[in-house]
């Protein structure tokens, strides 16, 4: 699954990259993407509100109140590949700076061509690195739909059940074919064993009580009595 989350205030050039995006997606990959598209930023933040899995960003910066909504997301995604849609209204000074960082600029009004061929040479950079050298800050599902690659800092907890493996987001669950002591050796050192059936992201952790591990949004796992020990002391690091 490859997601994009794009605002665009103008319906008409939004639908001009609803149509190219669409195109280079069935030319690039066989993966599936999700394509989210606004036409404001309360849209726009609703959507990110969600804390969705996104690999790609465009963001139409021609006025004030998108520059400021992008500043703001930017430091939530900041690893994700960023296109900037802007026009000569807009000094680059505004935009080309270290808490932005553009991957690519597309100017207005568009030359089709031209913005197909830069959005070509924009998604795939990103693939190409991806399926290369994977993530080092993001683990890769791989199911029937394609690859995912899911960051670690979106993950509450791996929760063992079916005969599968299930990868828990805010919003999604994932299911893949895997152990928990096979993640135990590939995740990061703050992902700590709860229970036989749970691993958990230390960083979701909220408290603990009795022999239940609360988390943010309202979720929470099982502290098993063999785990606990450990979970407490690595709790501290």
């Amino acid at each position: 699954m490859i997601t994009v989350l794009t605002l665009c205030k103008d319906k008409k050039e939004k639908d001009i990259l609803q149509h190219v995006f669409r195109d280079l997606a069935a030319k690039l990959t066989e993966e599936k993407w999700e394509m989210l598209f606004c036409t404001s930023v309360e849209e726009c933040r609703a959507e990110v509100d969600k804390e969705p899995v996104l690999d790609f960003l465009c963001v139409d910066v021609c006025d004030k109140e998108s520059m400021a909504f992008l500043a703001e997301i930017r430091k939530k995604y900041s690893d994700v590949s960023l296109a900037l849609l802007a026009d000569l209204s807009v000094s680059p000074t505004e935009y080309l700076r270290p808490g932005i960082r553009p991957d690519t600029i597309l100017i207005k009004p568009f030359v089709m061509k031209t913005m197909t061929d830069i959005l070509e040479e924009f998604f795939m950079d990103r693939l190409s690195t991806r399926e290369a050298e994977g993530d080092n800050n993001s683990f890769l599902v791989e199911t029937r739909e394609g690859k995912t690659f899911i960051p670690y800092s979106q993950i509450f907890y791996f929760e063992a059940r079916e005969k599968k493996v299930f990868l828990r987001t805010l919003i999604k669950e994932y299911g893949f074919y895997s152990t928990m002591e096979e993640l135990s050796q590939i995740l990061p050192e703050y992902f700590l064993r709860s229970h036989r059936s749970f691993i958990v992201n230390r960083n979701m952790v909220i408290n603990m009580k009795g022999n239940e591990v609360f988390l943010r949004q309202g979720f929470s796992v099982p502290l098993s009595r063999s785990c606990k020990s450990d979970f407490v002391e690595n709790m501290k690091g």
